[in-house]
């Protein structure tokens, strides 16, 4: 994490950009969480890249709202299913186990790149976490490797949430079916949230973003996400889309006309086709009962 530029060449990258929008978000007077370990993580380089991105205000907006979405997840899931772990695939520079609360008997696990991990670990030294914090070096797509961890993890765990916030679109179809088949094997890892979007979504991203991320570009594109993984053996549960939570909380997308005209025409309406576009979504194994 030495590298000072404030250019994306790897995917690992992208978790310093991420940082700076929670960042943001933090020091708004109308936040929707509060985070403030991101302003130390996201540093000098990270502000940067979020500058370097322009169209501020929307990706910020992203950010806001998927972490807002995915907590509220998460704590559900943990309180009503009875959650003894939870493991965090390409957990970037997350810092729920420090901000969360109801987690003081869980077991997290944090595993991604071995300089993202260290880098984390240096930074927040003097932070303390709010649950059993575990952190495991390992590229996931060192196919043996996380088989290995996953086996492990599995053993010493009864009920386990799994999380890939932002960590499969880097993917391949065929990367993510594999990795799906290696999650969905082991007997205690029952639960999966993600954040989804479509390709449609992805079109309407602005040009300036997909350029400066053309080392790790977008690769995940099901033609219907929620089949893809009903097909590996999920169970869609719950699914919140972005667009209405941001409707709901006030926060209307400011996407580029004449999509947030669409948008805000169509908020009152029972169905806002643009609702699926993005969002979170937590999946079950098919053998799990469905969460009321």
């Amino acid at each position: 994490m030495q590298n000072q530029s404030s250019s994306i060449y790897h995917v690992s990258d992208t978790a310093l950009w991420i940082a700076a929008y929670r960042a943001m978000e933090s020091k708004r007077k109308d936040s929707i969480f509060e985070d403030p370990l991101a302003i130390l993580l996201a540093g000098e380089r990270g502000n940067q890249m979020a500058k370097k991105m322009k169209s501020t205000s929307l990706m910020a907006w992203v950010v806001a709202i998927r972490t807002s979405v995915i907590d509220r997840l998460i704590l559900k899931t943990i309180e009503s299913q009875n959650i003894d772990t939870v493991i965090n695939l390409g957990s970037g520079l997350d810092t729920r186990p420090y901000r969360l609360n109801f987690l003081s008997n869980i077991n997290w696990f944090e595993i991604d790149f071995p300089n993202m991990i260290n880098y984390k670990k240096e930074v927040l030294v003097n932070a303390k976490p709010k649950c059993s914090l575990n952190h495991i070096e390992l590229d996931l797509s060192n196919i043996e490797g996380r088989r290995n961890i996953f086996s492990s993890l599995n053993s010493s765990a009864k009920n386990v949430l799994l999380i890939s916030e932002g960590f499969i679109s880097y993917l391949k179809e065929d990367d993510v079916s594999l990795l799906s088949q290696d999650l969905i094997s082991n007997s205690n890892f029952n639960y999966w949230i993600q954040d989804c979007y479509t390709l449609n979504m992805y079109k309407v991203f602005p040009k300036r973003w997909k350029k400066n991320m053309n080392s790790s570009p977008f690769q995940f594109f099901p033609k219907d996400w929620f089949d893809f993984f009903t097909k590996q053996g999920w169970n869609k549960n719950e699914f919140i889309s972005f667009l209405a939570e941001g409707n709901k909380l006030g926060r209307l997308t400011p996407m580029p006309f004449p999509f947030n005209v669409f948008n805000f025409l169509l908020s009152n309406l029972s169905h806002n086709p643009f609702e699926n576009l993005y969002g979170a979504v937590l999946f079950s194994k098919n053998n799990i009962l469905p969460i009321n």
